[in-house]
């Protein structure tokens, strides 16, 4: 019999992910397929200076996914996605978490991290299983990346990666980078 990898905790022990703050989140599709949006480069002469070099057109996975992330920042009011990109075979996120509030007894008030992700992968996942007709197809890899913004500076550059991740994408698939 096989025995399955022992996989490493990638969480910090100790930390209350259900506590305020922010949280950078990276979540990659199974097997990186390109499935959620594809990434242009804009055509010469509709270039400016604050126009971004690049479109990206959600594909119907990624129209499902920017619709679940509006649906939370609309539905729990102690989570805000502030900031995401929806790349072709993962996203990043910024999830504001307002933490718990000891007189909320409004259950959505009080999501974790985790249920946050929990959350957006499931119901995108009941979505992809409807459209491709396979109820045991797998949308997302089981794991997700995360980083806990400690300060203005942090944010600030986990907000600039979010920004300049589509043009870098579009570098790297035309060998620049």
């Amino acid at each position: 019999m096989d025995k399955k990898p022992v996989r490493k905790n990638i969480r910090l022990q100790g930390y209350d992910y259900s506590q305020a703050g922010h949280y950078f989140v990276t979540i990659c599709v199974a097997n990186r397929r390109p499935i959620l949006s594809r990434i242009k480069p804009k055509r010469a002469g509709t270039d400016c200076d604050i126009c971004p070099r690049y479109n990206i057109e959600l594909l119907p996975m990624g129209i499902e996914i920017e619709k679940t992330i509006q649906y939370i920042n609309n539905n729990y009011k102690q989570v805000k996605i502030e900031k995401y990109v929806i790349m072709p075979d993962h996203i990043h996120l910024i999830v504001n978490l307002e933490g718990k509030n000891d007189f909320d007894t409004d259950r959505q008030g009080c999501l974790s991290l985790r249920d946050v992700i929990k959350y957006l992968k499931s119901y995108t996942t009941r979505e992809y299983r409807k459209r491709t007709g396979d109820k045991k197809s797998v949308l997302w890899q089981q794991r997700y990346n995360d980083h806990i913004i400690r300060n203005d500076e942090d944010y600030n550059e986990k907000w600039q990666y979010i920004d300049n991740n589509p043009l870098k994408y579009i570098l790297l698939s035309e060998g620049q980078l």
